[in-house]
């Protein structure tokens, strides 16, 4: 896989809040920044796609070698885009056949979220990281203090990882 030269990238935000960009003297009105595994390399292996017919346009190995402003654009694209909210308690617990109603309290507010599939839905990875994700696919990760905390409800997600 070739990644593209970072030196011809130019990121800029459209009026409309749309993210541009100008590479290898093109014009591409609209794009989108996706991660690519690992996840854990955040700055790293990022696919820049077309927002209309999502064609790859390329891939950049490590956005931090972009220059100031479109590292700046790139990060709050990814910040956006990859926003996954901290459960810092479980308040409340109801769970009905394959199903688990929580009632969260995460560092962006509280919430009530929905799983199905528990087992498959509450995963710990070789990070030490565990991420909760819903029924609407929105993507939680658990804070370690409180999973190793012993509350009750931390322990219902600890029975699945």
């Amino acid at each position: 896989m070739e990644y593209m030269n970072i030196n011809k990238i130019k990121f800029i935000s459209s009026d409309n809040q749309l993210l541009s960009m100008y590479y290898d003297d093109k014009y591409y009105p609209s794009i989108k920044l996706k991660r690519c595994f690992p996840f854990h390399d955040k700055d790293k292996y990022i696919s820049v796609c077309e927002s209309e017919n999502n064609n790859e346009i390329g891939m950049i190995y490590d956005i931090n070698e972009l220059e100031s402003k479109s590292l700046k654009l790139a990060i709050n694209e990814l910040n956006f885009r990859y926003f996954m909210p901290k459960i810092l308690k479980i308040s409340k617990i109801k769970e009905r056949r394959d199903f688990a109603h929580l009632n969260i309290i995460t560092n962006s507010g509280n919430k009530q979220i929905k799983i199905q599939d528990i087992p498959f839905n509450i995963n710990m990875y070789p990070n030490g990281q565990v991420i909760v994700k819903d029924v609407d696919g929105n993507l939680y990760e658990v804070d370690n203090t409180y999973l190793s905390s012993n509350d009750k409800n931390a322990k219902f997600i600890k029975n699945y990882i």
